[in-house]
């Protein structure tokens, strides 16, 4: 079985609720199945909870059924490290295996199903997806968003950080997050609010994606009244993103008119995620909120 601390999520996209149930048996032990039984509940899922492999019914009805399912999905930005499997009632033919590669399936089931080599086949799937990720975690970008990952980040905010105190200029930083269970961990906000972010930052601010729906923001050469104003020009900037105020936003900042009187890039950041949490709002927007601090 797969070895990760985390549960693997299945994802199950499959119209007939006694097979769905039946292989959720199956898969019941070490695994957390959502079962979704139509297509679009199938994408919604997809987008919100970046499941970790997906087992789709070539019956299901709409949008070309499940090989129509397979495409969006990868073209929907599920990694191409996350394992799908098709599934049929009856036996597959080379044909029908060759049109489930071509639409971006890792196999094709047909019936009767061995559920011990399901199983197996699946476990040796979902290791190579973590191997995969663990690798690509270990670069600098995420492959989502195509911005900085948190690694990343904090390698080009020292870059940062050392030209400013060079040059004796100001460094600050923000970290954007959500106040609310229910969205914090949701791909598909998190999306909307990274191409947000990417339409209004300034381009020579380093942006990183550092959670599912959190982003930082390091700014050379940008104060404490310059990084408050930059903070309230997104918010309001993502509001125009979402057509509507974004309660649940917020952004923290903290900011050195000294860059020599910054601390490591690490504890910049994380500062600034201290102060989306708990740091005084600002005047000219609560959703904005600085690092209590006498040095910044």
């Amino acid at each position: 079985m797969p070895t990760s601390a985390a549960v693997p999520r299945i994802l199950l996209a499959n119209p007939d609720e006694v097979f769905a149930r039946s292989l959720e048996s199956i898969l019941s032990a070490g695994y957390a199945v959502l079962w979704a039984p139509t297509v679009r509940s199938a994408i919604e899922q997809g987008q919100r909870t970046r499941p970790d492999a997906v087992v789709i019914a070539m019956e299901l009805e709409d949008q070309e059924g499940g090989l129509g399912l397979c495409r969006a999905l990868r073209q929907g930005g599920l990694p191409p490290s996350t394992p799908i499997f098709l599934t049929q009632p009856n036996a597959a033919t080379r044909r029908q295996r060759i049109e489930a590669l071509r639409a971006g399936a890792d196999e094709l089931w047909g019936q009767p199903m061995d559920p011990e080599e399901f199983r197996l086949r699946l476990a040796a799937q979902l290791r190579a997806k973590s191997d995969a990720d663990r690798a690509r975690n270990e670069g600098l970008v995420d492959d989502r968003s195509r911005m900085w990952n948190e690694g990343g980040l904090l390698r080009r905010a020292e870059e940062l950080l050392a030209a400013t105190i060079r040059d004796r200029s100001a460094i600050g930083a923000a970290v954007l997050e959500i106040d609310s269970e229910t969205l914090r961990d949701d791909w598909s906000v998190g999306d909307r609010l990274g191409e947000g972010l990417r339409r209004w930052a300034r381009l020579s601010d380093a942006l990183g994606r550092i959670g599912t729906a959190q982003f930082g923001v390091v700014a050379p050469r940008t104060g404490r009244a310059a990084c408050e104003r930059l903070g309230v020009r997104l918010v309001r900037s993502i509001d125009m993103t979402f057509g509507e105020t974004c309660s649940w936003l917020r952004i923290g900042f903290i900011a050195f008119d000294s860059a020599a009187a910054a601390p490591a890039a690490a504890e910049l950041v994380g500062c600034a995620a201290t102060a989306a949490r708990n740091g005084a709002p600002s005047a000219e927007d609560a959703r904005v909120r600085c690092w209590r601090t006498s040095g910044a």
